[in-house]
């Protein structure tokens, strides 16, 4: 609590940015792999490792990493700990320069002998792999959503041009295959947003939402990737220009593809549960 009562109201107020701490340089979607360690001393944990992959790494003050307490325990020896930068054994990797999303200040940090004393662990072994799973599904949940707001911008954009745009006489948007597939678009964009807010119904209510949560980030991020696609491709090469949001939205929704769990990963997950759903 006193851990909380000095850092919360410092990021609530903006002076301090928080980031996740799950990925590694050689662990993604595979969790309970970790590397970071913690061990036991006076008064709290020593960790040694990196992280990779995490959004806001470039600019956050305070992270709420995992680490490995006890390899032998597997998950369950994963652990979940609140690590600021200012303190002695914090540091910061520069950030990753990814097309299309240097906004997020993607990168990493390493800890060395970094002292987290008792107060700053957030959620001890045996009980830290299970809250960040819970975790998860809200943020493919939210994944889920950026895809279709960036859809949506890049419709009403597609829209607006082809109407005003004309070509054989007609707006570019009276010609039935321009049509069409900005009708599909928006019909996915329906579909997307449907499983969306599906799953944060079900995180809401504090229900299963895992199977939701992973159908809404597979079907948001692949739809995404191809329906901005269309939207650029409806508007010719003027889509591809700096003035419209859309080449920027489509390198995005690349990114989503990854970010808080692969499309790979969705599918394994539903695919693990079709004999219980189907069988």
């Amino acid at each position: 609590p006193a851990h909380v009562a000095r850092l919360l109201p410092r990021m609530i107020a903006g002076e301090l940015i928080g980031c996740a701490g799950l990925s590694e340089p050689g662990v993604g979607s595979d969790f309970g792999g970790l590397e970071m360690a913690a061990v036991r001393v006076d008064g709290g944990w020593k960790l040694n490792g990196a992280k990779a992959w995490i959004t806001n790494a470039a600019v956050a003050g305070l992270s709420v990493a995992y680490a490995q307490t006890d390899k032998a325990q597997g998950y369950r020896g994963i652990a979940c700990f609140a690590i600021e930068a200012d303190r002695p054994g914090f540091h910061r990797e520069k950030p990753f320069e990814l097309h299309g999303g240097h906004a997020i200040g993607v990168g990493g940090f390493r800890l060395v002998d970094y002292i987290a004393p008792d107060e700053a662990v957030l959620h001890p072994p045996g009980r830290a792999f299970k809250a960040a799973l819970a975790g998860i599904n809200g943020a493919r949940a939210y994944v889920a959503a950026m895809c279709c707001g960036m859809l949506q911008a890049s419709l009403e954009t597609a829209v607006r041009y082809t109407r005003q745009r004309r070509t054989f006489g007609q707006p570019v948007l009276e010609h039935q295959g321009v049509r069409w597939k900005l009708v599909d678009a928006a019909t996915d964009l329906e579909a997307a947003r449907l499983l969306t807010y599906r799953a944060a119904r079900l995180i809401d209510e504090a229900g299963d939402a895992v199977l939701p949560a992973a159908h809404a980030k597979k079907f948001a991020t692949e739809m995404a990737v191809r329906r901005i696609a269309d939207c650029i491709q409806a508007m010719g090469a003027n889509g591809l220009r700096a003035e419209y949001p859309l080449a920027r939205h489509l390198a995005c929704a690349k990114i989503a593809a990854y970010t808080d769990g692969s499309i790979e990963m969705m599918n394994e997950r539903i695919g693990a549960a079709l004999p219980q759903v189907f069988g």
